[in-house]
C-alpha cells in the first residue's frame, strides 16, 4: 500500500494502530464487569432458589410482591452491569463498520491534500488493503480480547473452587462394598447364597429363595478386616465455617462414642448439633483437634432431599435390590401405609426435591435411604421433627433401637421424651458440650435438662395413652399393610415410566415478538432504533457512494485536462499534474494554472462532504449499537 500511495497510508494505518490500546482497554474492562456479572447472577439464582424451596409458605401468607422485589432489585443490580458490558461490545461491533471507512478516508484525504489525484486504482488498492486489516484489527482482535476476558474471570472462579483445603477424610472404611462377607449380613443362618441380577427398571437384585419367608432381619455390628469395632473419637476439636470469622462453631469438643451405642445429641437451636455431624462426616474442617471415625458412614440430613424418580429409586439410591432387607427398611420407617395409599406403591414418581410428598413422608423417604445402607454408624440429624408424635414413637423404637441394634446411631434430636433409651446423652450449647452421661445421671444432675425431661415425659404420657386405645385396632391393620407392601414389592412390571421433559417445536407467533417490543419500550422505541439502523447505513452507503462519485469526477477532470493540453501544445504529450507551476507562467501554463484554480474550490468541496459523511457514520453507528442494546437488555 505504501508502493501505491506513499506516506498516505502511514496515516490510515496509524488511526488503526491506535485501536489497539482502545481494545485492550475495553477488554479489561469488560472483565471486571464480567466478574461482577457472575456474583451478581449467582446472587439472584441464589434467591431465587430460595423463593423456590420456600413457594407454599410464600403463597400461604402471601408474600409474592415483598419477595418478587426482592428479586426485581438483584435483577435490576445485575441487568445494571449486563448494560456496560453490552456498550462496550456495542463499541467493538461498531469497529467492524466504520474503521474501515475511516481509515481509507483518512489515508485519501492525506494523499489528495499532498496534490495527488484521486484514481479508481488508488481508492481500490487503499480500500482492499484496508478491509484486510479489518478483517483482523476489528473483527477477530476485539472478538479475543473478549473471549479472554471471560475466559479469564472463568479461569479466575475455577482457581478459587480449586485452591480450596482438600477435605482430609481420614477414617478407615471398614467393609469395600454392601456384599461384602465380612458385613455379617451374608452369613446369617438359614440365608442362601445370594446372586445379583438387573431387572427391568435398571436396579439391580439380590434374590434369595427364602428372603420374603424368613423373619425380619435386624442389623448385625460389622467389624472390619483387623476385628476392630466401629466407633468415634473427637479430641479437643476446635472447627468453623469460615475462617475469617473469630467465634468458632465448635469448641473444645471431646467425645467417645462406644460401639452398638445409640448416642442422643440434644440442644437449643444453634448450638452446633448439626456442625458437629458435619465436622464427623468431614464437611466441616477442623482447626484443632482431630476426629477419628472406625467404620462405614451413613447419613439422613436435616432437611430430606430426593431426586426426580421413584421412591424405591430414592430409597436405594444406587445400591443392589435385596427385597428382604428392603421390605424390613419400609416397615421400620413406616412407609408401608403410604405405599398402599400411593396408585404404583413405592413405584410411584416423585418430583424434582420430593414436591409431590408431604414433609413427613420426604423424612421417613431420606431415613430409609440411609438405613437400607449396609454401614456401621448412622448419622441422623433431626429424623424425627417432621412426622406425628405416633410415627415418631414408631421410627424410634422399630427402626434405631431394634433394627439399628448392634450398630452406632448418633441421633439429633428435639424430642425429649426418647432420652431414656438411650445409651448416651450429649447436651451441647453454643458449640460446647455442656455434659455427656446417661439419662439418669444427667436427670440427677443440676441442669435444667431434669425440668425438660419432666414436661416432656408428660407430654408422651398424655400421647402413650391415646395411642393404647387405638392399638386394638391398629394390629389388624398393619397386618394388612404389611401383606400389601409385599404384593407391592412383587408387582413390578405395572410400574409407570418417568416422563421426559417435552421441546415444543414451531414458529414464533406475533405476539411474542409485541410483547419482546413493548417490554424493550414499546414500538416507539423500536421504530426509532430502526431509523437509526436505516441512517447508519444509509450514511456508509452514502460515504461509498460519493467516494466512487469524487473519484470517478476527479478522473474525468484530469482526463479533460490532459486533452486540453495535448491540443494546445503539440509539443507536450503528456502534463504532469504534480509538478510544481509558477503562477506566472502565461500560455498553456497559466492556463492550467488557472484550471487548477478554478478546481481547487471543488475539490475542497468534496472534502468537507466526504468529511461529513464519515463522521456521521461513526456517530450514528455508535448511537445504533447504544440503542440496540439498552432496548435489548431491559
Amino acid at each position: 500500500m505504501y508502493r501505491e500511495v506513499g506516506v498516505s497510508a502511514i496515516f490510515g494505518v496509524i488511526f488503526l494502530l491506535l485501536f489497539i490500546p482502545l481494545q485492550a482497554y475495553l477488554g479489561k474492562k469488560t472483565s471486571v464487569l464480567r466478574l461482577k456479572t457472575a456474583l451478581r447472577t449467582d446472587e439472584r439464582v441464589r434467591l431465587m432458589n430460595e423463593i423456590i424451596q420456600g413457594i407454599q409458605v410464600i403463597k400461604m401468607y402471601a408474600w409474592e410482591k415483598p419477595f418478587g422485589k426482592l428479586v426485581e432489585k438483584a435483577r435490576i443490580k445485575e441487568l445494571k452491569v449486563i448494560r456496560y458490558v453490552s456498550y462496550i461490545r456495542g463499541i467493538l461491533l461498531s469497529f467492524i463498520i466504520f474503521s474501515t471507512r475511516v481509515s481509507v478516508f483518512i489515508s485519501l484525504i492525506a494523499f489528495a491534500l499532498l496534490g495527488n489525484v484521486v484514481t479508481a486504482e488508488k481508492a481500490f488498492v487503499i480500500t482492499a488493503y484496508y478491509n484486510i486489516l479489518r478483517q483482523t484489527m476489528t473483527i477477530f482482535f476485539p472478538q479475543a480480547i473478549a473471549q479472554l476476558a471471560e475466559t479469564l474471570v472463568s479461569i479466575k472462579r475455577i482457581q478459587k473452587y480449586m485452591l480450596y483445603n482438600e477435605t482430609d477424610v481420614g477414617r478407615e472404611d471398614l467393609i469395600s462394598d454392601s456384599n461384602d462377607s465380612s458385613t455379617g449380613y451374608d452369613k446369617m443362618p438359614n440365608s442362601t447364597q445370594s446372586t445379583i441380577t438387573k431387572g427391568s427398571d435398571d436396579i439391580k437384585y439380590i434374590d434369595s429363595h427364602e428372603s420374603l419367608n424368613e423373619p425380619s432381619l435386624e442389623s448385625k455390628p460389622v467389624m472390619n478386616g483387623s476385628l476392630n469395632p466401629a466407633g468415634i473419637t473427637i479430641k479437643s476439636l476446635v472447627a468453623k465455617w469460615d475462617p475469617l470469622v473469630t467465634e468458632n462453631t465448635l469448641q473444645d469438643i471431646s467425645l467417645q462414642i462406644k460401639p452398638a451405642n445409640l448416642v442422643a445429641i440434644i440442644g437449643p437451636v444453634g448450638a452446633g448439633k448439626s456442625s458437629l455431624i458435619q465436622a464427623i462426616l468431614g464437611e466441616l474442617p477442623a482447626s484443632s483437634g482431630g476426629i477419628d471415625v472406625n467404620g462405614v458412614l451413613s447419613y439422613a440430613s436435616q432437611e430430606p432431599w430426593l431426586f426426580s424418580g421413584t421412591i424405591r429409586q430414592n430409597i436405594l439410591f444406587g445400591q443392589p435390590m435385596d427385597k428382604k432387607r428392603y421390605r424390613e427398611v419400609v416397615k421400620r420407617c413406616a412407609l408401608e401405609k403410604d405405599f398402599t395409599l400411593f396408585a404404583n406403591g413405592d413405584k410411584t414418581i416423585v418430583g424434582e426435591r420430593g414436591q409431590s410428598l408431604s414433609g413427613g413422608q420426604k423424612a421417613r423417604i431420606s431415613l430409609a435411604r440411609a438405613v437400607y445402607r449396609e454401614a456401621s454408624i448412622y448419622l441422623l440429624d433431626d429424623p424425627l421433627s417432621a412426622v406425628d408424635t405416633h410415627v415418631g414413637r414408631h421410627l424410634f423404637d422399630q427402626c434405631m433401637r431394634i433394627f439399628l441394634r448392634g450398630k452406632i446411631v448418633v441421633l439429633i434430636t428435639h424430642q425429649l421424651q426418647y432420652l431414656q433409651h438411650a445409651d448416651q446423652i450429649v447436651i451441647l450449647d453454643k458449640g460446647r458440650v455442656l455434659d455427656v452421661g446417661t439419662y439418669e445421671s444427667l436427670k440427677e444432675s443440676g441442669l435444667d435438662f431434669a425440668q425438660l425431661l419432666r414436661e416432656s415425659k408428660e407430654d408422651d404420657k398424655e400421647d402413650g395413652e391415646g395411642n393404647r386405645s387405638r392399638s386394638g385396632s391398629k394390629t389388624y391393620h398393619q397386618r394388612r399393610i404389611s401383606e400389601s407392601s409385599v404384593e407391592s414389592l412383587e408387582q413390578t412390571h405395572d410400574a409407570p415410566m418417568q416422563t421426559e421433559e417435552g421441546r415444543k417445536e414451531g414458529s414464533v407467533g406475533f405476539g411474542m415478538y409485541k410483547k419482546y417490543f413493548q417490554a424493550s419500550g414499546g414500538f416507539c422505541a423500536f421504530y426509532c432504533m430502526m431509523l437509526f439502523c436505516v441512517t447508519a447505513q444509509l450514511a456508509a452507503s452514502g460515504g461509498d457512494y460519493f467516494l466512487t462519485y469524487w473519484v470517478n469526477k476527479e478522473e474525468q477532470r484530469n482526463a479533460d485536462l490532459m486533452m486540453s493540453s495535448s491540443t494546445d501544445i503539440a509539443n507536450v504529450s503528456f502534463v504532469d499534474v504534480n509538478e510544481p507551476r509558477n503562477a506566472t507562467d502565461d500560455g498553456i501554463f497559466g492556463k492550467i494554472l488557472r484550471y487548477i484554480e478554478g478546481s481547487e474550490y471543488d475539490n475542497y468541496v468534496d472534502i468537507y462532504i466526504f468529511t461529513g459523511l464519515t463522521v456521521a457514520t461513526v456517530v450514528i453507528t455508535l448511537s445504533r449499537s447504544f440503542i440496540f442494546f439498552n432496548l435489548a437488555v431491559r
